[in-house]
């Protein structure tokens, strides 16, 4: 019994049978006709355009392309292996010069800030106390504003705010009363000179104005009795 190959139908003869020239030549007949179908299906799809690259840019979305893909399949234009390459092609990233595969999804605003970012930075903490002890944290805006107002008030105050003694700073035998200026200026009360027996020298004098005769009185006490 004549034997025929599985997909086109060839005559095989068997091992012991003769030559025909006529088998021979339907098999290459048969052979002939289907590579000239295949070249004229070849032709028409590209000559319509239904090439696998038309396809993909027909159609702005992965999903249409597909849609179309199957439908040309279905209608015997293109084979499974020409409907895979299409819907991968469709899928693709198209390629942008100067860029890779990937894009730029940064604004110019956050690509500046990242350009701006010193080699091997880290992060700084901010705190919002004046109690931090750990070193590498900033203070923040507020709370140093806070602390500068502080200073400045405690810089202009005059009431003496930390309550230091006179004794605190080496006044404890300095009498709380207003001094004579050198250039002059008026007693509020009774200036008493010292009593000494240098009686030649310049100073400050007690001056005693009486109406009776000289009695007691310090050395160095000038007493004038007048009479009335």
């Amino acid at each position: 019994m004549t034997k025929h190959t599985e997909h086109y139908g060839l005559n095989k003869p068997e091992p012991n049978d003769f030559y025909d020239i006529e088998v021979g030549n339907s098999n290459l007949d048969v052979i002939d006709d289907l590579i000239k179908g295949n070249e004229d299906a070849i032709g028409d799809i590209a000559g319509v355009g239904r090439t696998t690259e038309t396809v993909v840019d027909a159609y702005a979305t992965a999903e249409a392309a597909e849609t179309k893909v199957d439908s040309l399949a279905g209608e015997g234009w293109i084979n499974e292996t020409v409907k895979g390459n299409a819907v991968a092609i469709a899928n693709k990233v198209e390629k942008i010069t100067g860029k890779g595969l990937s894009t730029n999804d940064f604004t110019t605003i956050e690509k500046d800030k990242l350009a701006g970012i010193a080699a091997n930075a880290t992060a700084t903490a901010i705190v919002n106390n004046l109690t931090e002890t750990a070193a590498g944290k900033a203070l923040d805006a507020t709370r140093g504003k806070v602390l500068n107002d502080s200073l400045a008030s405690h810089a202009g105050s005059a009431s003496n705010p930390h309550s230091v003694t006179k004794s605190q700073v080496g006044l404890a035998n300095v009498d709380n009363a207003k001094q004579m200026p050198i250039v002059g200026g008026t007693f509020t009360g009774v200036a008493v000179a010292q009593s000494n027996t240098s009686y030649t020298t310049r100073q400050l004098r007690n001056v005693v104005l009486s109406t009776i005769d000289p009695s007691g009185g310090s050395n160095g006490d000038i007493w004038i009795k007048y009479v009335n």
